[in-house]
């Protein structure tokens, strides 16, 4: 489904990034429940899945550490692992989340791809 396509099936407007520091070969929208939308951005090498959501404390993540900076004035939490970096933000009663695949992005790329959603 085309990303712009999901805000008319969810109680919150669906903005994509207007900043992808990676050139994305597949781009598309999943809806998942009338609450939470996929925006997945991917190549051969590397991958990125956007979240939205109404469920609140959905990314069910046993640790997250805090951002130095935040969006919005919300904060941001991550969680890293070798094979996947999660980013997660809260925004007008919906909770984000960018989890990315590969190893050529640093946490300051992903803030930039949370902040450029605003």
């Amino acid at each position: 489904m085309p990303i712009p396509a999901t805000t008319a099936f969810v109680p919150f407007e669906v903005h994509g990034p207007t900043h992808l520091p990676f050139v994305a070969e597949t781009e598309y929208a999943h809806l998942v429940s009338l609450g939470k939308v996929e925006l997945v951005y991917e190549n051969e090498e590397e991958s990125m899945t956007i979240w939205a959501t109404t469920e609140l404390g959905w990314h069910h993540t046993e640790q997250w550490e805090t951002y130095s900076q935040t969006i919005q004035d919300s904060p941001v939490y991550f969680n890293q692992t070798e094979a996947l970096t999660i980013l997660s933000w809260q925004r007008d009663g919906v909770e984000y989340a960018i989890d990315y695949k590969g190893h050529e992005l640093s946490m300051q790329d992903l803030f930039d791809v949370a902040a450029s959603m605003n």
